[in-house]
């Protein structure tokens, strides 16, 4: 019984590595795909930082997906390009469409209060991430929130609170008790004893509500000599780049050598 048992869970999780993910373009800067996986209907949400091409956060999810998509039971993807400007001003991508695409999903689900919506928001992507929910908290307003109400999990991924002069990047503008949980999540690298440009603001999160945290992820072989390259680690734990980041070949080029990270997941499977 226990062979058969350990055979299915590796073949689940070989199907799911090996499943080809076939996203669709919602919005110039909005992948999503409905996966093949039958073990949840979970949705993981990735918004990429500062310019990164959709195309380039649609690898990154996928990578995602294929090391930690069975044990979340995730089925569904959104891939969400960075903004064009680090403060995001110019709110130029369509966040209130991909609010209502991922309301109709999470609002006629089966045992809707089960599934979750999982939120990974590097750097300045964060912001982005902070008007979605803004726009999907909305639609829920008149349901006096039921349908997402205890059902979103948000890593901030290095990003930050929000910008005083554009509201609708500020995190304490989100009903954020509402949140199933909140992460902020920062790098830090034991080599070079170098911390991530936004631990600050990571911590500060981690003092906002009850259901708040701060989480440190410690790496020991990234060989970055520079913040921004300490940045880059929450994306793939060896950048390309040791002395700054390099978007494209971050978000992109994975391997053995350069994983994909997904320390900051533990704390979901720790809490199972």
């Amino acid at each position: 019984m226990k062979k058969f048992i350990v055979f299915f869970l590796f073949f689940t999780h070989y199907q799911l590595f090996c499943q080809t993910i076939k996203w669709v373009e919602i919005d110039n800067k909005i992948n999503y795909s409905k996966t093949e996986n039958q073990n949840g209907n979970a949705i993981l949400m990735a918004f990429g930082g500062w310019t990164a091409h959709k195309n380039w956060v649609s690898v990154w999810t996928e990578n995602l997906f294929k090391n930690v998509g069975n044990d979340l039971k995730i089925k569904y993807l959104f891939a969400v390009s960075g903004p064009k400007n680090s403060l995001y001003k110019d709110r130029e991508i369509n966040t209130k469409q991909l609010a209502e695409k991922t309301f109709e999903i999470l609002k006629y689900q089966k045992n809707y209060k089960k599934n979750k919506l999982i939120v990974v928001a590097h750097s300045s992507g964060a912001y982005v991430a902070h008007e979605f929910f803004q726009f999907l908290f909305s639609m829920d307003s008149l349901n006096e929130f039921s349908n997402l109400k205890n059902r979103i999990i948000y890593f901030n991924l290095d990003g930050g609170t929000g910008v005083s002069d554009f509201e609708w990047t500020q995190i304490e503008n989100l009903k954020i008790h509402l949140f199933k949980a909140i992460y902020g999540v920062y790098a830090f690298d034991e080599q070079s004893q170098i911390s991530s440009p936004n631990k600050d603001e990571m911590l500060e999160i981690g003092k906002m509500d009850a259901n708040c945290f701060s989480l440190e992820i410690a790496f020991e072989n990234s060989e970055c000599l520079n913040k921004w390259c300490v940045h880059e680690t929450l994306i793939i734990e060896k950048p390309h780049n040791i002395h700054t980041f390099d978007l494209e070949k971050d978000y992109r080029l994975f391997s053995n050598d350069r994983k994909v990270c997904t320390k900051y997941f533990r704390v979901l499977k720790s809490k199972k």
